[in-house]
């Protein structure tokens, strides 16, 4: 285990965020990191969703609430971007709260785009790879690409999953992490 913990005094980000953080308890990090990783994200799309939700109610004001059907696509992309606010706010607790700059997160400016799109690449991959199985094995069957396919709608949940893996990364690995 001594071992172990030499390994992570090597990680620059881990190096980081000791040299700029306040030390605190193991305890009282792990409590603080439950918290608010459990709790803002929640937050972010609870407040996402509330305009689509009122949107929803709008549209169809004689209808049974428990018989409405909130649109599914609509929550899902609110809530990808909703992710946006909590890295944000992660953001400015580590700066603020913690003195961390935003290197101990894990923003580096070297070849930081070169690197996000190598990433998309292997992550393609990977799920093509995964689907290509599938199809193989017959778990998934292909039918041939559909006709009427939304561009632009698809580009938005694109756009939704670039910012939702961001804030995973920044949260988890560059916040949680480190401050733990």
């Amino acid at each position: 285990s001594d071992y172990m913990f030499k390994q992570f005094d090597t990680c620059e980000t881990i190096a980081t965020a000791r040299a700029n953080g306040r030390g605190r308890g193991i305890f009282l990090s792990s409590l603080i990191s439950i918290i608010l990783a459990s709790l803002v994200p929640v937050v972010g799309s609870f407040i996402a969703a509330v305009p689509i939700v009122v949107m929803t109610i709008l549209k169809s004001p004689n209808i049974d609430p428990s018989a409405m059907s909130v649109p599914t696509l609509e929550l899902t992309i609110a809530s990808l971007y909703a992710t946006v606010t909590a890295t944000l706010f992660f953001m400015l607790y580590s700066r603020v709260a913690e003195k961390r700059n935003m290197r101990s997160l894990g923003f580096t400016k070297i070849n930081a785009i070169k690197h996000y799109v190598l990433g998309l690449i292997i992550g393609l991959v990977m799920f093509s790879a995964i689907v290509g199985i599938g199809v193989l094995v017959g778990a998934f069957k292909f039918n041939g690409i559909a006709e009427n396919i939304n561009w632009g709608l698809l580009l938005l949940v694109f756009g939704g999953f670039f910012f939702q893996g961001m804030s995973e990364e920044v949260i988890c690995r560059g916040w949680i992490m480190t401050s733990v």
